[in-house]
């Protein structure tokens, strides 16, 4: 009867041991996305600015009229946002009402952007999509995707950087007329971000610190001065829970101690 109850012993020694004994198989689990905001731009009448829903003018660029809802393109649905730049002065918009935004680790957006055309200079950007600090604008480091005029290609890396283009990433070409959908996932204890094409991963963890400071998200037809459209963009957070453990050793001893006290109970019996 005393090694039934040593055995005993042993399992529960094994149960209480548990958490200390188990070992870590990944880093914190998924639970899923919150969305934190969202327009796909069908609510506001064609023609006006979008103002009620909360977007902001950073600069007029190509006349007032022109950063306007248009049912004339559009990746889903009806409508889509035209912004157009001018040379020398770009046609930008933010929406800063993102508060929820600070209470995340891990953040990203989602937008399907469209250039009109090849632009006639080279020596500005075409269409510009970048997280954004609205009361400290000149603040580095946010992501940014930035589709430059030069070479017709994406590019990625810090916001107010772009005109380094060697230290950006190149993602490839761009075609005007075309439908380009990003994601984009910014780490903010890890300082870095992942990039997404039409749902293909193209970059990993690429580095960006200074995301505490991200408030709002930012839209823009750069200085190159052409026509660009932006369709249902989305922010979002990445929410996760408790960090995934493996207990199958310790599953395994105490169901081997277990069996054994069983068949030598029915055995005295």
């Amino acid at each position: 009867m005393r090694w039934i109850i040593s055995l005993g012993c042993m399992v529960i020694a094994l149960l209480i041991a548990g958490g200390s004994m188990g070992y870590e198989v990944g880093e914190k689990q998924l639970i899923g996305v919150q969305d934190l905001f969202f327009d796909n731009f069908e609510s506001y009448d064609n023609g006006t600015f979008p103002s009620s829903g909360g977007w902001v003018v950073k600069n007029w660029g190509n006349g007032e009229e022109n950063q306007t809802i248009t049912d004339k393109v559009s990746c889903y649905g009806l409508k889509s946002f035209q912004l157009w730049g001018n040379e020398g002065w770009p046609g930008a918009v933010v929406y800063r009402n993102i508060s929820a935004i600070r209470n995340y680790d891990i953040i990203g957006f989602e937008v399907n952007v469209m250039v009109w055309e090849y632009p006639s200079t080279t020596s500005a950007e075409s269409a510009v999509v970048a997280f954004y600090n609205f009361s400290s604008p000149n603040v580095e480091s946010s992501p940014v995707i930035v589709f430059r005029s030069a070479d017709h290609c994406i590019y990625t890396g810090k916001i107010y950087s772009w005109w380094n283009w060697s230290a950006m990433e190149n993602l490839g070409k761009w075609h005007p007329k075309v439908w380009y959908k990003f994601t984009l996932i910014y780490d903010r204890p890890k300082e870095c971000f992942d990039v997404y094409i039409n749902d293909t991963l193209v970059l990993n963890d690429y580095p960006a610190p200074a995301g505490w400071q991200i408030s709002a998200i930012k839209l823009a037809s750069g200085q190159a001065g052409v026509k660009c459209y932006f369709d249902n963009i989305r922010v979002f957070a990445v929410i996760q829970g408790g960090t995934v453990y493996e207990y199958i050793p310790i599953i395994i001893a105490v169901a081997t101690i277990s069996t054994i006290i069983l068949l030598r109970i029915r055995k005295e019996k």
